[in-house]
Formats: structure tokens, C-alpha cells, sequence
């Protein structure tokens, strides 16, 4: 089915036919329309270390928002990254900056966008991005971007390559840290190693065969961990959260690992009904007061082991999950009483 574009994005999209991304402040945004001469502002863009966008979107990058979490996927899904080997570099002594969470959301999206624009052409729902695909297959006929994909996917394995890195290092420190903590938290009992028998009084003095025993091992009983059940006003709510949870029909044990399905991910509906239960309950006062939606989540993740990809992205996004509004009505139904 062929879908149907509004003439103003017909027109909007062809009066910025190509963009200049600029990467410095020196570098004015610039564009061409659709009459222009693309292959030469192409070219003319790569030689100042511009980028280039298809979008009608007046993008500004740097090398201290590269790396900003918010706009990252976008940068990665709408911009040929055609910057120039000093810039690449600056982004890579930038990569030390990166917050370990975002890190491995950023590989994610790399794994997910190998080059920008995937998916635009004959886009089926989005007349904005099907009429940037189109003009990605006439550019693509021509052969104008042949140099920006090129450059652009130096770049983009460059900068992964380094993620990749510091991730692995990462681990490898924590796993380290947490052998380390095990070790300390062993304590080894001193007990004599043999057993000297004394002398019967009125005979001979004889040794009785040293007996060696081992070492015993003290593992001290840890209590388990419950960050997220430490912020409920009492532990027995975590319970009740459950037993509405199923009474809603809503079908997964939240506070249990999840049963992951294909390629290692929740099931679906899992993530938004974690959000919903969070949103929900924390409005009807089940929480002690000032945590924020992020600190309930992070505790939950980390009290049951479940996690969530693309951490940063769900939880500026989880809303529009048609999940979310369904589990949310299906709670809404019960009329669950508040606690004060």
C-alpha cells in the first residue's frame, strides 16, 4: 500500500534536500534544495569535517554532546557521521566520560544503526521518513553518498571498537572487585595443626601421632540485598503489589527473573508492566516518599536481577508503551485503596 505524503512535508523536506551537520563552531549549518547541486555540497561538506543530514532538522553536534544520552540514537539514526580523524579522536578521549549504563546502551544502538537512515526507505507508517527514504534512493542512484558511507562507517567502528573496550575493561574491574570483597569477607579460624598428647603420670612420656586437621573455612551469613523492598513503607506490601498485579490479568511475576525469549530479551508487555507497577503503586503511597520513578526502577533491576535494554531510552519513553496504557487501565479498574 502506497502511503499518502502531506505536501508540507513534500515541501519542507525538499527545501532542506541534504544538510550540513557542522561539527565546529567556525562551520555555519548550511543546506540545498532539491535543485541544487548535491554531489558538490557533498563533497564541499566532507572537506570542512561536516556531517550530513537528510532530516529538516537544524542538528548541532560537538564534541561534548556527542556522547549526551538524550540525543545519542538520534544522532546515530539521522546523521551520516563524516567528521574527519581529529574530531574522531576528540570523541574517543571523550568516551572516558560516558556514564557505565550509557555505555552499554550506546552499543546497543551502534549494533542497531550500522549506518544512519535504516528502515526509511519505504517506510510503512511514517510519511516523514518514507519521504527521506526517497530521497535516499535518488542520492543512493547517483552515487553522491558513496564517500560519507564510507566515512561514516570508519567512523562508526572506530568509535564502537572503543566502547567495546572500555565495557570489556569495566567488567573485568568489577569481576576483579567482587573477588576481592569474597575473599576479605573469609575469615579462617586458627586451630592448632597437631595435637601433642601429654605424658600419663608414672610412665614413659610418648608422643601420640600428631593428628593435622584443616583449616576451617567461615563464610559469614550475608543477608540478601533488597534495595527496592527497602523502599516500600513496609516489606510485606511487595506481596499485595503482586496480588493485584495478578488479579489485573496482568501475566508475569514481577519480582521473580524473567523468562527471556528469543535473543536474550523479556518477554513482551514484561518492561511496561514493571513500569506500571511502579507508577501505579507509588501514587497510591506504597513507597517512602521522595524516590524518583529512576530510583525505584534502578532498585527493582537490581533487587531481582531482571534487566531492561536500552535503559535510558525506556525510561524517558515507557509511557508511550500500548502496554503500559493497558496495564495501567486494567490496575485503574481495581480501585486500589491508598495508603497514607
Amino acid at each position: 500500500m502506497k502511503i499518502k505524503i502531506a505536501s508540507d512535508i513534500k515541501s519542507r523536506l525538499n527545501k532542506k534536500y541534504i544538510s550540513e551537520v557542522p561539527v565546529v563552531i567556525s562551520v555555519k549549518p548550511d543546506y540545498r534544495s532539491f535543485l541544487d547541486n548535491h554531489s558538490l555540497f557533498i563533497k564541499n561538506a566532507i572537506s570542512r569535517g561536516s556531517c550530513l543530514s537528510l532530516l529538516d532538522v537544524d542538528f548541532r553536534i560537538s564534541e561534548t554532546t556527542f556522547w549526551d544520552s538524550e540525543n545519542f540514537e538520534d544522532y546515530a539514526k539521522y546523521i551520516f557521521w563524516t567528521f574527519n580523524e581529529k574530531f574522531c579522536n576528540k570523541l574517543i578521549v571523550r568516551t572516558k566520560e560516558i556514564k557505565p549504563d550509557d555505555i552499554s546502551s550506546f552499543i546497543e544502538i551502534f549494533a542497531e544503526n550500522p549506518h544512519p537512515y535504516i528502515g526509511t526507505i519505504g517506510h510503512p507508517t511514517d510519511p516523514y521518513l518514507n519521504f527521506c527514504g526517497k530521497k535516499l534512493q535518488s542520492l543512493n542512484k547517483n552515487k553522491f553518498l558513496n564517500d560519507a558511507y564510507e566515512l561514516d562507517k570508519h567512523n562508526r567502528e572506530r568509535l564502537l571498537h572503543k566502547l567495546k573496550a572500555i565495557d570489556t575493561t569495566r567488567k573485568a574491574e568489577f569481576i576483579a572487585t567482587q573477588a576481592e570483597d569474597l575473599m576479605s569477607s573469609v575469615s579462617i579460624t586458627d586451630r592448632d595443626a597437631t595435637k601433642i598428647s601429654t605424658p600419663e603420670k608414672g610412665k614413659e612420656a610418648k608422643q601420640i601421632g600428631a593428628k593435622q586437621q584443616k583449616p576451617e573455612l567461615a563464610y559469614p551469613e550475608r543477608k540478601k540485598k533488597q534495595p527496592f523492598t527497602d523502599l516500600l513503607k513496609s516489606t510485606e506490601l511487595k506481596n499485595r503489589i503482586q496480588e493485584k498485579l495478578t488479579e489485573a490479568d496482568i501475566p508475569f511475576m514481577l519480582f521473580k527473573k524473567a523468562n527471556l525469549v528469543g535473543n536474550n530479551r523479556n518477554p513482551d508487555g514484561f518492561n511496561s508492566a514493571v513500569a506500571v507497577m511502579i507508577v501505579i503503586f507509588k501514587s497510591l503511597g506504597y513507597f517512602k516518599e521522595d524516590f524518583s520513578f529512576d530510583e525505584i526502577l534502578d532498585a527493582y533491576l537490581k533487587e531481582t536481577g531482571n534487566s531492561i535494554g536500552k535503559i535510558n531510552h525506556f525510561k524517558r519513553h515507557y509511557m508511550k508503551n500500548k502496554y503500559f496504557k493497558t496495564y495501567k487501565e486494567d490496575l485503574f479498574d481495581l480501585n486500589i485503596s491508598k495508603i497514607d
